[in-house]
C-alpha cells in the first residue's frame, strides 16, 4: 500500500482492501505523515507495545505512550497511561 492519505473512493473500493491483506505494510511511510498533520502525544489502545516501539523507532522524539502493556491490572495500567499522556 501506498502510506498516504486514504480518499473516500479508495476507502470505500474492495479490490483495494482485498490487495491490502497480499500487500506489505508501509508503516515508516504513513506514522511520518501522520506525525506531520498530527502535534499530540500518541496512544497505543491495546495489549503490548509493539506499535508504540515501532512508532518511537521511527519518529524519536514523538511522545507515544502505551495503553496496556503487559500488566495483567488493565485498569491500572490504562490509568497511568492517562497520567502519562497529562503530564
Amino acid at each position: 500500500m501506498r502510506g498516504d492519505w486514504l480518499d473516500a473512493k479508495r476507502a470505500t473500493d474492495p479490490d483495494r482492501w482485498a490487495a491490502q491483506l497480499c500487500s506489505p505494510v508501509r508503516f515508516a511511510p504513513a506514522v511520518s505523515l501522520l506525525a506531520k498533520a498530527i502535534d499530540v502525544p500518541w496512544i497505543e489502545a491495546g495489549p503490548g507495545q509493539v506499535v508504540a516501539g515501532l512508532v518511537r523507532a521511527q519518529r524519536p522524539g514523538l511522545p507515544v505512550v502505551a495503553s496496556l502493556g503487559d500488566d495483567p491490572d488493565e485498569a491500572s495500567a490504562w490509568l497511568r497511561a492517562q497520567g502519562r499522556l497529562w503530564t
